[in-house]
């Protein structure tokens, strides 16, 4: 969730390779940052929040259902290192 900007910046990458049948297994890299304004904008990963992960998707014939924990890369205070997700479709 983003607070406080105008524009955002999103970078995602994710591996994924079939385990069983319908089933995949996912490895991933997220990365993001919001920006008051569009002209403040810069593509530095290491300022960014990134976090990695790992996830199971099952596949069905509309979307995968995908279960995925995500380790945040930085600490951010009054927030946990790590969040499971559960969502419907593709993340991208």
């Amino acid at each position: 969730n983003y607070i406080g900007g105008n524009c955002y910046g999103l970078f995602n990458i994710e591996l994924r390779t079939p385990i069983k049948e319908n089933f995949q297994i996912a490895v991933f890299y997220d990365s993001g940052e919001v920006f008051e304004k569009a002209s403040e904008f810069k593509f530095n990963l290491s300022d960014w929040h990134s976090s990695i992960g790992t996830g199971i998707r099952y596949m069905t014939p509309v979307g995968p259902l995908r279960i995925d924990y995500g380790y945040k890369l930085k600490t951010i205070p009054g927030q946990g290192r790590g969040r499971f997700h559960i969502s419907f479709g593709f993340p991208f």
